[in-house]
């Protein structure tokens, strides 16, 4: 056998231990990049006026601060919102594990394959996420934030879409097909 073939052997086989990766609220972390945003305002407002109402700082600098406050609300929304997560892919269905990191992801769930109607490889708009659309109950998301922050979002990023192949080519076998709209 060539080195491809075992290559591409490697990537269809999924892992029996599951994908270890790091996911995200992406709601809660777009809120937090507002809510950064709109606290410059208060902060513009007492600390950057005199009490006579001049400005202590150029109005150049206004924008950088601005902009400052709103990545600061996008690394704390990435901070309350990141767990850890395994997920394995059985013969029943997906697994998901919360290995630590925040209470927005549940200790454990599983969605056994009769109950998924429909999965979005990269999410509904072609983005950085990946959602499984479920029968009954709430649908499955995994979302990684769109501007890395991070370093390990490069390792995660690999695992994330060794996973999404997985998925696929096991999905399918059982009778769930990727949505295409």
């Amino acid at each position: 056998m060539s080195e491809e073939q075992q290559v591409i052997e490697k990537v269809i086989v999924p892992n029996p231990e599951g994908y270890t990766l790091v996911k995200y609220s992406y709601l809660v972390v777009g809120m937090s990049y507002s809510i950064g945003g709109i606290l410059f305002l208060p902060f513009a407002e007492f600390v950057l006026k005199g009490g006579d109402g001049s400005c202590l700082v150029d109005k150049w600098l206004w924008w950088p601060l601005f902009f400052v406050f709103f990545l600061l609300g996008g690394v704390i929304g990435h901070k309350l919102t990141e767990a850890k997560v395994n997920i394995k892919l059985s013969e029943r269905g997906l697994e998901q594990t919360r290995l630590s990191g925040s209470r927005f992801v549940p200790e454990y769930r599983f969605i056994p394959w009769c109950e998924m109607k429909r999965f979005h490889l990269f999410g509904r708009n072609n983005s950085v996420d990946f959602l499984i659309c479920t029968k009954e109950g709430s649908n499955f998301r995994i979302s990684m934030p769109p501007v890395r922050i991070f370093e390990r979002q490069k390792v995660n990023d690999v695992v994330f879409n060794t996973f999404r192949v997985d998925f696929k080519h096991v999905a399918m076998e059982h009778g769930v097909f990727p949505a295409f709209y």
